[in-house]
């Protein structure tokens, strides 16, 4: 199993965030990320573009925008964390402010309505 960088080896890494649904977020788990991910430089844009099950990644990149496509396979152990956060709703006018939710059961998280571990289903 590899070991999470150290404070001098992180010098030469890059903190890339990797959002996700849970079923996706399972198989990554169990598989790893497949060369040609997408990344992004900020959690705000994983939560935005891939969903509430995001990955952090320390990764050997240049990363030249806010998002980037990773050219090595990353596997599990090299994984940093992986954190759910709370679905994101933001309110505004126009629909491109408005994120949608990665499934019903989730949206009904926002109710107060807990998700069980099986998929995502409410309890």
């Amino acid at each position: 199993m590899d070991k999470q960088p150290t404070e001098a080896q992180k010098k030469d890494k890059v903190l890339a965030f990797h959002g996700t649904n849970k079923i996706n977020a399972l198989e990554i788990l169990k598989n790893g990320f497949k060369p040609y991910t997408h990344f992004a430089s900020h959690l705000e844009d994983a939560l935005e573009f891939g969903g509430s099950w995001v990955f952090m990644v320390w990764i050997d990149e240049d990363i030249l925008g806010w998002q980037f496509l990773n050219k090595q396979r990353i596997l599990p152990p090299q994984i940093h964390r992986l954190t759910q956060y709370r679905p994101i709703v933001r309110i505004g006018t126009q629909p491109h402010l408005t994120r949608k939710v990665d499934s019903k059961a989730e949206s009904r998280n926002l109710e107060g309505i807990p998700l069980d571990n099986t998929g995502g289903n409410p309890q």
